[in-house]
């Protein structure tokens, strides 16, 4: 056999064992589609009738989403709201065609973003803690009394700070 022959054979059947491992492997990429949907949240009075807004219109997309594409083997959905003027995440859903089909329920799936409701005034945020509001007033004398003639610093305050969570920065 020519050396032209030899070559020809070799880069064909590097080619052919090429080809033929990527036919094998291919069905390990399964796809995965990522969304983020973002839904009007001005209709709706009550965070419970948003939610259930939400969760419906996220249950017809993941159904979608595996209905349409056979290869597709994972469905990530953010769910974001827009309202009074804020957009903010409320919940995301991520999930797999197997675990898709062994449980079709979309609250197995969701995970809540914390914040949100008051992100989108459905709720109002915590007042401070009175150790906070008590230290932030400022004095109209120098023996170390508020306006409203409270300490600045009330006596326990040590006490108030050692059961107080650490704040982030």
């Amino acid at each position: 056999m020519s050396l032209i022959n030899i070559r020809s054979w070799l880069i064909i059947g590097a080619l052919s064992l090429g080809l033929g491992m990527g036919a094998i492997a291919s069905p390990a990429f399964a796809q995965s589609d990522r969304a983020n949907l973002v839904i009007d949240g001005s209709n709706h009075p009550t965070l419970e009738s948003l939610l259930q807004q939400a969760k419906t219109q996220t249950q017809t997309f993941v159904e979608q989403a595996f209905a349409k594409n056979p290869e597709q083997g994972e469905v990530q959905v953010t769910l974001m709201v827009e309202r009074n003027g804020q957009v903010a995440p409320l919940f995301l859903v991520r999930v797999s065609r197997p675990d898709w089909q062994q449980n079709p329920r979309l609250e197995q799936w969701v995970q809540y973003f914390n914040g949100s409701e008051v992100l989108l005034g459905f709720r109002t945020p915590p007042s401070s803690s009175p150790a906070v509001a008590q230290r932030t007033t400022r004095s109209n004398s120098d023996d170390g009394r508020s306006f409203d003639g409270l300490p600045l610093v009330p006596p326990n305050l040590n006490e108030i700070l050692a059961k107080s969570p650490p704040l982030l920065h």
